[in-house]
């Protein structure tokens, strides 16, 4: 995985995003662009894949400190383009296992 990636996830302060976190992010990206051709889901202004992750997932990311981490379900209602409960669900899920496999 590129530095560059690494770093870029590692400037949310209290975020310490795994690798598979950070992959699951750039597939995220990936779909993003893909899809944002057929559909607008994102301004064709910050479509780039830099521009994304800057803009959307590190945006969206920044709201985890208001996750209640011991329940079970996060709700996120009427943001449009998914974000940023996709972006929240992908961390949680890979914060849920570091957390499971510590109490094991």
């Amino acid at each position: 995985m590129d530095n560059v990636i690494l770093n870029s996830y590692s400037k949310i302060p209290n975020l310490n995003v795994s690798r598979e976190t950070c992959n699951d992010l750039e597939c995220l990206i990936s779909m993003i662009q893909e899809k944002n051709k057929e559909i607008n889901i994102i301004s064709k202004k910050t479509d780039e894949k830099w521009a994304i992750r800057k803009r959307h997932v590190l945006d969206s990311a920044q709201i985890i400190d208001f996750v209640d981490l011991n329940s079970n379900t996060t709700t996120d209602l009427g943001t449009g383009g998914g974000m940023p409960g996709i972006v929240i669900a992908i961390i949680l899920k890979n914060m849920k296992k570091a957390i499971i496999s510590a109490f094991f």
